[in-house]
């Protein structure tokens, strides 16, 4: 058996003696106004450059409502209509973005052409979305954007092209979404959704036809059962083969008569074992372990690369949070391969 203790968490505090010291991404998540996990999810967008989908995320959940509106008498419309725009995402966080580019898009025509402005109350009004929440998007993404720029996560917006070009491009990755997903998981982690959980994520061909039957899936966190709220958009899957994937992650939690989660993301396994608490690897038994209850069956060589990669990652991200305008040829092929990876892997499992 081998052990990983390598934590995102490990990364914003440290024990010096008997006193708990902020690590430098403590610091900076403490200069943030905002949720820490939020805050995180923002300085990966930064690390991983694909800062702007990744602010419009950040900016949705921190809004108290939601863009996506849905009148008591017209609530099956308004579903429709939410799946119909973002049902391939699989991610009720990446609907809020795709929502928000949308919006943008054809308020910008409109800027340009008066005669366009009625498109927009068209657009919102065919897909339910709120002008309101959608303005108040736009104006914390530019106060989430000011923020980063003042701990230098991002480029200041009065640098010329060729100062940006020299620094780095923070939106080179903006169209990988798969490794926009991996940063949301690295961020809500250890918010954690297993469908069909048995405490094994395994490969047992009796779970194998389970998760193929059309029988309502079963969810569970570490701390018990949990429902999916039907405004989620995972939450029309029958099967785990039609959700694609067993492990979801998530914000936050509903007690009403039931626990429910209200918004949700689809993850790859390799979001979580590259981001998660500590790993064990199981060369016995021939799976990996991540927090004493997430089980993987994988050789053991897969997880102790792993296992090398996650303390790679964990040293990079610490390199840049320490020194956000430093970059060295090393970290950035790592955090190109990653991207590259994610995508890679997703692809093939389509």
């Amino acid at each position: 058996v081998e052990t990983d203790s390598t934590n995102n968490d490990d990364l914003q505090t440290l024990r010096k003696g008997d006193e708990e010291v902020l690590t430098p991404l403590g610091f900076h998540l403490a200069s943030l106004p905002v949720d820490p996990r939020i805050g995180k999810m923002m300085i990966l967008g930064s690390i991983f450059r694909c800062l702007d989908p990744v602010l419009t995320i950040a900016a949705g959940m921190s809004c108290s409502r939601s863009p996506f509106v849905a009148p008591f008498e017209k609530r099956e419309f308004a579903d429709k209509a939410k799946r119909d725009m973002c049902g391939h995402l699989r991610s009720d966080h990446l609907a809020i973005m795709e929502a928000y580019n949308q919006w943008k898009a054809i308020r910008n025509l409109g800027c340009k052409n008066s005669t366009l402005r009625k498109d927009e109350n068209d657009f919102l009004k065919k897909h339910f979305l709120s002008r309101q929440v959608l303005s108040s998007m736009q104006d914390l993404r530019r106060q989430f954007r000011d923020q980063l720029v003042d701990i230098g996560f991002a480029t200041p917006k009065r640098y010329s092209k060729a100062q940006q070009l020299n620094r780095f491009n923070e939106n080179e990755n903006s169209e990988n979404l798969d490794l926009i997903k991996m940063i949301v998981g690295a961020a809500l982690y250890p918010n954690v959704v297993v469908a069909n959980y048995n405490m094994d994520i395994s490969n047992d061909e009796r779970l194998k036809k389970a998760d193929n039957e059309k029988t309502p899936i079963k969810f569970r966190t570490f701390q018990g059962p949990v429902n999916l709220h039907p405004t989620c958009l995972a939450y029309s899957s029958n099967t785990v083969k039609e959700l694609g994937t067993k492990l979801l992650v998530f914000f936050e939690k509903l007690q009403t008569s039931k626990v429910f989660i209200r918004d949700a993301t689809v993850v790859s396994p390799y979001s979580v074992l590259l981001f998660g608490g500590d790993l064990v690897v199981n060369h016995i038994k021939s799976n990996i372990v991540l927090d004493g209850w997430l089980k993987f069956d994988a050789p053991a060589k897969v997880g102790v690369l792993i296992k090398l990669i996650r303390q790679e990652l964990s040293r990079i991200l610490w390199e840049k949070i320490e020194k956000p305008t430093f970059h060295s040829e090393v970290s950035e092929k790592v955090i190109t391969s990653v991207g590259v990876l994610v995508q890679t892997i997703n692809e093939s499992a389509k």
